[in-house]
């Protein structure tokens, strides 16, 4: 949305809050343009906790941006993280004895990759901290003209092709595909089909099983031609029987390759495989 803090767009935030079907357990902002002028009494969300990271005072020149999740007070809610560097939050939310981090981010157009670098590094030490939790991670990452997928294979669960972008958009797509590849995400918000592509982004390790989306007519604000109000429906509960218990993943990124090669390369690999048996070579190797 592109702001809310004018009289005219709160006014219409407000009356629009309690027609939207079926009522949303959980609301996600971005660009919401708030300040510490508006209070969240203000927002017509009484029966929400709110949760905010706005981007600068009221009379700053460089206004816009920010970020909310507001959250039923039907659920169990609380802050795991406020970022100071990015405009980005992070919550715990508990529904039926099950976790889960839900993280709301807005890149600016044209950010340097430290940001989308920090940004992945949050994620990470996040879902390290709740290994026990699942994820869901929604947001506006400027990122224009990139076709997402998500993929079964071992090494990856993303893929995006970039239709020759500049760069840094290249890089910072790059950094995100290389993270949260490793943290197993794929990526769930629907193609705006004005524009062929979409700039919002919601990834998620969630079975597809679990998450269901579609574009709403219902929407907090008059719908802008770059953004779709999406709603999503997720399911935290069916597929946890199914699952096993412990689930273990190795970090390749931070393994000692350099020790690894000096140790592969000691070994006399002619002598080793020394075999004309294709399967016993395998089998060795």
């Amino acid at each position: 949305m592109n702001g809310i803090r004018t009289k005219e767009k709160l006014t219409y935030f407000r009356s629009s809050i309690n027609l939207i079907a079926p009522a949303p357990d959980v609301i996600v902002l971005t660009e919401t343009n708030l300040c510490c002028d508006i209070n969240d009494s203000e927002l017509g969300l009484a029966n929400f906790d709110i949760y905010r990271r706005d981007r600068y005072n009221y009379f700053s020149p460089l206004s816009g941006g920010g970020v909310l999740i507001a959250v039923s007070k039907k659920l169990k809610s609380s802050l795991l993280l406020k970022d100071s560097e990015c405009e980005q939050i992070f919550l715990k939310v508990i529904s039926q004895n099950k976790s889960l981090i839900l993280g709301v981010v807005y890149i600016p157009p044209s950010s340097e990759n430290d940001i989308y670098q920090h940004h992945v590094s949050i994620v990470d030490d996040l879902k390290s901290k709740h290994d026990k939790c699942d994820l869901l991670l929604l947001g506006d990452y400027n990122l224009p003209k990139v076709e997402w997928s998500n993929c079964d294979s071992f090494s990856e669960s993303l893929n995006a092709n970039c239709f020759h972008q500049s760069n840094l958009i290249a890089a910072n797509v790059d950094t995100i595909l290389t993270g949260f590849s490793f943290l197993d995400l794929k990526q769930y918000f629907p193609i705006n089909v004005k524009k062929g592509y979409t700039l919002d982004l919601a990834f998620s390790n969630l079975d597809e099983s679990q998450i269901k989306n579609h574009i709403t007519v219902d929407s907090l604000s008059k719908i802008e031609f770059h953004h779709d109000p999406v709603m999503f429906n997720v399911n935290l509960v069916d597929y946890y029987q199914y699952l096993p218990q412990d689930k273990e993943n190795k970090n390749f990124y931070k393994a000692d390759y350099i020790s690894i090669g000096m140790k592969l390369s000691d070994i006399n690999w002619e002598k080793y495989l020394d075999t004309n048996n294709l399967e016993q070579k395998v089998d060795k190797f």
